[in-house]
């Protein structure tokens, strides 16, 4: 079971007694399975005396926090350096999203709350919003706000800044993730109740929902429009929709033993990050055509990843080592050539890390 099914499902039997976010903190965000944990100690063992190397050349933000603790930190990183860091008195913080004026902070825990900081990293607005987030996306066209209203149903809102719309959709919990072109809003949902994932098409022109579509693998990390196909990094396989014929096919993945995570376009490519059962990290890359082109295993641990500006980011905390002395390790990988670029120890704070984001201001 995906951590973010397997969280929201214990939210539903701990909230009651209010312990669901502290065992949420207390899990690692990719935890090794069992069969697998010599493997994960072995790799981690090989970084727990890690020490910086070349230069990570990228303003990176990156978020500490504790649901019970109204203290959220944020550290932000440049060209190998610590150029900030200041505590707000914010709880419960785990993602972290930039825009061009700045950045939003929100919660998928029980912070009903979103925050935004300008390029000083000044706390400029607090905004309420009805529930805890079950995912969050903005940009200059469209802003998506998913929310986790109860067991029953999320409700998205979306403010279509190209289309001059405003709507409101309700759906079934619990909604993974959105991408979107000129004719559609996708949402890809692990519906709870049933045990089924779903793909909903919300018409960007009419505002409200048109189709729904049996997805047959569950919880799509990322979803990404490429050539004319919303490829979808489900479980098991790789799902596949024609966004032209909405017809569904799914690709084998090239081994039985990998979790896909985030996906990414440069040069007619596709870039799919992803670690293995001993959480080791790696990277496939596909044509055009969604041939296989490469199966390059990066050997560092999964925990967090992002792609952007032609390279991986890819951030570890050891969970399995604490206490040490660090508080993680961030590194980044060129997409050409797949050579680690730089690493940069990240300091020991009072909660573990939640998320980072690349900022590109």
């Amino acid at each position: 079971m995906n951590k973010k099914v397997a969280v929201y499902v214990l939210s539903l039997l701990l909230i009651a007694i209010g312990i669901f976010g502290a065992i949420k903190i207390m899990l690692s965000k990719i935890p090794p399975p069992a069969d697998g944990e010599m493997q994960v100690n072995s790799i981690e063992n090989e970084f727990l005396n890690a020490k910086n190397e070349g230069v990570i050349k990228e303003k990176i933000g990156i978020i500490y926090s504790h649901p019970f603790d109204k203290k959220t930190d944020l550290l932000v990183i440049k060209n190998q350096q610590e150029i900030f860091s200041q505590s707000y008195d914010i709880d419960g913080i785990t993602e972290i999203h930039p825009k061009k004026q700045g950045i939003v902070l929100v919660s998928e825990e029980f912070n009903f709350h979103e925050y935004e900081l300008n390029r000083k990293f000044e706390l400029i607005n607090k905004k309420k919003v009805r529930s805890p987030f079950s995912f969050y996306h903005s940009d200059d066209e469209i802003e998506i706000r998913s929310f986790n209203i109860d067991v029953k149903k999320n409700i998205v809102d979306i403010n279509d800044l190209k289309k001059k719309k405003t709507y409101q959709v309700t759906l079934p919990p619990l909604l993974i993730q959105a991408e979107y072109d000129d004719n559609f809003v996708y949402v890809f949902c692990d519906y709870i109740e049933k045990q089924s994932s779903y793909l909903y098409l919300i018409d960007r022109n009419q505002g409200k929902l048109v189709k729904t579509i049996p997805i047959a693998f569950n919880h799509a990390n990322d979803l990404l429009i490429f050539n004319n196909k919303l490829i979808m990094t489900t479980k098991e396989k790789l799902s596949i929709l024609d966004i032209k014929t909405h017809k569904l096919i799914y690709l084998d993945y090239p081994s039985n033993n990998i979790t896909t995570d985030k996906l990414y376009e440069k040069d007619q490519k596709l870039y799919m990050s992803y670690y293995d059962d001993y959480v080791s990290a790696g990277t496939l890359v596909y044509d055009a055509n969604l041939n296989l082109l490469h199966n390059k295993k990066l050997h560092f641990p999964y925990e967090l990843a992002s792609f952007n500006n032609g390279k991986l980011f890819i951030l570890t905390q050891l969970h399995s080592k604490d206490p040490k002395r660090f508080g993680g390790i961030i590194a980044s990988f060129r997409l050409e050539d797949f050579k680690k670029e730089g690493q940069m120890i990240l300091p020991k704070k009072k909660w573990h890390i939640q998320n980072f984001a690349i900022l590109d201001f």
